[in-house]
Formats: C-alpha cells, sequence, structure tokens
C-alpha cells in the first residue's frame, strides 16, 4: 500500500540509509507518486540536494517538490532567495517552508522579514511565522507589540497570529498582551489579546 511505501521512504531518510538509495532513485524520478517522498529521502541520505538540482526543483509545477528543495536545499538557496519564496510562491506549503529555513538560518536577524506573514492569507503560513516569530521571545515583542497596538484593520482575526506569536514569546510577551487586553481603546483588540493570553497560559477558551 502507498502509505506503507511512504513511511519506510522517510524511516530510510530519518536514518540516512545508505544501502537503499540505488533503490529508491527510481522512485525519485517525475511521474512517479513517490517522487516527492523519495526526494526527500535520498536528500536525507546524500546530505542535501546540489545548486543546480535545487534550481531545477524549484521550476517545477509541484508544490511538493518544490517544498523539498528548500528543505533541502542546503547552500543551494541564498537568503534573498528564501525571502522571495516566502513572499512570492503561490504554494502556503513552500512559503511556510521558507519561512522556517531562514528563521533557522538567522534567528532574529530574519524577524523583519518574517512580520509580514504574519498577514498572509493561508492559515498554515500564519500559523507558522507564528510560532517562529514566537520562538524569538523577548526579541520579537517589541515589534508584535507595535502591530497589535498599530495596525489598522477590518476584522480582528487578522490580527490573531500576531496576538499568537506574542503569546508565545515567554513572560515578557504575555506581560505585554495583558497590557494590552486592559487597556487597548478597541475592544476587539482587547478581547483578541486576552483569548490569546487565554489559550497559551492554559486558562480556559
Amino acid at each position: 500500500p502507498l502509505t506503507i511505501r511512504l513511511q519506510a521512504l522517510e524511516l530510510a531518510g530519518r536514518r540516512a540509509l545508505g544501502s537503499l538509495r540505488s533503490a529508491i532513485a527510481p522512485l525519485a524520478r517525475p511521474g512517479s507518486q513517490l517522487e516527492a517522498t523519495a526526494l526527500a529521502t535520498i536528500a536525507q541520505i546524500d546530505g542535501g540536494i546540489s545548486k543546480s538540482a535545487v534550481e531545477a526543483l524549484l521550476l517545477r509545477p509541484d508544490a511538493a517538490i518544490r517544498e523539498v528543495a528548500v528543505r533541502f536545499s542546503g547552500a543551494g538557496i541564498d537568503d534573498a532567495r528564501l525571502e522571495a519564496l516566502m513572499q512570492e510562491d503561490p504554494a502556503p506549503e513552500v512559503r511556510a517552508a521558507s519561512l522556517e529555513i531562514l528563521m533557522e538560518r538567522r534567528g532574529s536577524a530574519a524577524l523583519d522579514a518574517a512580520l509580514p506573514l504574519l498577514f498572509d492569507p493561508d492559515p498554515l503560513v500564519t500559523r507558522t511565522a507564528s510560532v517562529e516569530i514566537g520562538s524569538l521571545g523577548s526579541e520579537a515583542v517589541p515589534k508584535l507589540r507595535r502591530l497589535l497596538e498599530q495596525r489598522s484593520f477590518d476584522r480582528a482575526r487578522e490580527l490573531a497570529p500576531v496576538a499568537f506569536a506574542m503569546a508565545m514569546a515567554g513572560p515578557e510577551g504575555r506581560s505585554a498582551l495583558g497590557e494590552i487586553a486592559s487597556s487597548h481603546p478597541d475592544p476587539r483588540v482587547r478581547r483578541l489579546a486576552g483569548l490569546a493570553l487565554g489559550r497559551f497560559s492554559g486558562a480556559p477558551h
């Protein structure tokens, strides 16, 4: 069954089972229903994907293939290209993967590039942005707070990823949310800050 074959490939990749590489290679050819997973497995066995192969894979229409190229690119994609993919790739999984790799490389230095993804139209990307930015801790709080307090919006839910990133940013972020929940002039923002505080402090939803 396909699911068993996928699991076997994923296991081979996690364990970098080089003895299976020659058997896996045919599954990574275009047209194979296992192509993306097989490519990822070979990348894990080989320790990455070559720059020339990355460039070719990024031109493919299949989003799963482009995501593999991003996740296993190593030095094959520079930071500027990752930022462009974050903003412009039509597939949310590719935008999210590009964000994760950029944050892994640059940490807080990627904050300004990452913040716009909190307002991405796809929830996968906004969730990823909340987690990645929140993981920066106190370094991210001033800019997140500025967004939450000053950005104009039509619907409170547009700012939900910002509030959740603040809640995940540690004590400083939650303290700032508490202040916003008690004193922001817009009741929608106050409710949103309170919701984020409840969700990430173990309080009832």
